[in-house]
């Protein structure tokens, strides 16, 4: 949601009652589909580590790129299991 005096983005909770909140099926499709998608993750952790995303970076955000992957790694490792 874009404030319109400010100029700044931030959230919209009537919106998302509206749309979402509102519609019990809608939150399951949100819970579904992230936990399919740290599924997924969760099973490329191999290929993700090996990949060399630090290719022609001049700068230094290395380690902050790293804690990123690593964080979101654990996460899909922990959540992104379930009965298909």
């Amino acid at each position: 949601h874009l404030n319109q005096t400010t100029g700044e983005w931030g959230p919209n909770l009537q919106c998302y009652i509206t749309r979402v909140a509102s519609q019990p099926e809608r939150l399951e499709y949100i819970y579904f589909t992230t936990v399919l998608l740290l599924c997924a993750v969760s099973q490329i952790t191999l290929y993700l580590m090996q990949y060399d995303y630090f290719q022609g970076i001049t700068q230094e955000p290395f380690g902050e790129l790293k804690w990123n992957l690593d964080k979101v790694v654990v996460i899909a490792q922990h959540a992104g299991r379930f009965d298909e």
